[in-house]
């Protein structure tokens, strides 16, 4: 492991290979500037006081990648989907490409928001900068192709894909490259016959939650074992631990990397770390970069808590290795969020939901027939097939 950590504080950031034919790849979380006008960030701020002591490493690192969780699009025609439609103006590319990023990763749930109108924008806008992408595309064909890197003769793929949410590419329509292990597992061994190394990038996971799930445990393991040379995830918003599988370092989350909101948020959305790669034709090592992003309403990514920060990651990360308190704290996750899916499925309504729950009625409400019937359709894959195509149906 490298004293990347210590350059920062010192300020001698400059990175260097000591290694044959070696390169430094850089991987950070989600980046979405939606809640500032762009004429204001590009005017108001430089692009060195946003990033800090991370602006050198980007630019010093032979490959920079960013999670660009919104279009770039001045269109005005959002989806219908549940929760906020995001966007930012096409000119945010250019601080991107300034930032010192040489890529996108763009499987997110939210880079669909304003369509096929506003994905088009976001790819003719990193075209223009010269930034390249991975993860969506105007079709779904497009969405799953890979990117293929050669730097310094070390041959990597690049693979991107997110949970399946509104902004996933259909047969119809372009987006996201879907989570499905079938699919994914083919695009890693087709990847696996052109490159020495796979790089996964995932985005999933339970939001404000920094364990991953039993499920999510399991499909980022099985990445690993299907032939990646690192697994990094992010979408949930807060940080998340890391661990070796059967050799393979696996990140579950690396948190927001600029993600300013008007909003009061809990410290956790406000952390963050970055992962850097260190790449030889046949080694793989790594170092984390904590930060804070974008706390009390600035506009920066600040390294001077990263020793704290690092102890939280450390702390999570140890959890994982314990099966017993993962489960407790999945246990306890779950619990805290028992109502929020109750009222979902059972369709209530928000203000049925509150004036059941303050007369303490809320549970006598729920039928169980119903509940298990949609038990049934969740867990059970040929119900839950067919459940989605009728309703997909009926939604158009």
């Amino acid at each position: 492991m490298s004293n990347y950590l210590s350059q920062i504080k010192t300020g001698k950031v400059k990175l260097s290979n000591n290694f044959s034919n070696g390169i430094n790849v850089i991987f950070t979380g989600d980046f979405c500037p939606t809640a500032v006008p762009t004429d204001a960030l590009l005017k108001k701020t430089t692009v060195k006081a946003i990033f800090g002591d991370l602006y050198e490493i980007i630019h010093d690192s032979d490959f920079s990648i960013t999670n660009l969780e919104c279009p770039l699009t001045a269109s005005n025609e959002s989806i219908k989907k549940i929760g906020p439609n995001l966007k930012a103006g096409p000119e945010v590319a250019t601080l991107l490409k300034e930032a010192g990023f040489n890529m996108m990763t763009l499987a997110n749930n939210h880079i669909f928001d304003y369509g096929q109108r506003g994905l088009l924008d976001t790819l003719q806008a990193l075209q223009q900068n010269g930034l390249s992408y991975v993860g969506a595309g105007l079709s779904l064909q497009e969405a799953r192709k890979p990117m293929y890197l050669e730097i310094k003769d070390v041959k990597l793929a690049i693979v991107n894909f997110a949970e399946i949410e509104y902004s996933c590419a259909e047969p119809e329509h372009g987006g996201a490259n879907p989570m499905n292990l079938i699919d994914n597992f083919n695009q890693i061994q087709e990847a696996r016959n052109h490159a020495a190394h796979i790089l996964v990038i995932v985005h999933g996971g339970h939001e404000h939650y920094h364990y991953p799930s039993p499920e999510t445990l399991k499909r980022y393991r099985f990445y690993a074992e299907a032939g990646a040379s690192a697994v990094i995830a992010h979408h949930t918003h807060c940080i998340g631990g890391y661990e070796k599988h059967k050799g393979v370092p696996i990140f579950y989350s690396l948190g927001n990397f600029f993600f300013p909101t008007k909003d009061k948020m809990p410290s956790l959305w406000h952390e963050g770390y970055a992962v850097l790669l260190r790449i030889s034709a046949d080694n793989l090592d790594f170092e984390i970069l904590p930060y804070e992003q974008c706390k009390d309403g600035t506009l920066t990514v600040d390294t001077r808590l990263s020793g704290e920060i690092t102890e939280k990651i450390n702390g999570i990360s140890r959890i994982l290795a314990d099966e017993k308190q993962l489960a407790l704290k999945w246990k306890k996750f779950v619990e805290e969020r028992h109502q929020y899916y109750l009222t979902k499925i059972s369709g209530f309504g928000r203000y049925k939901t509150a004036i059941l729950r303050r007369l303490g009625l809320l549970n006598y409400f729920y039928r169980e027939t119903q509940l298990e019937n949609v038990k049934q359709m969740l867990r059970c894959e040929a119900h839950k097939e067919a459940a989605l195509e009728i309703v997909s149906t009926y939604l158009k």
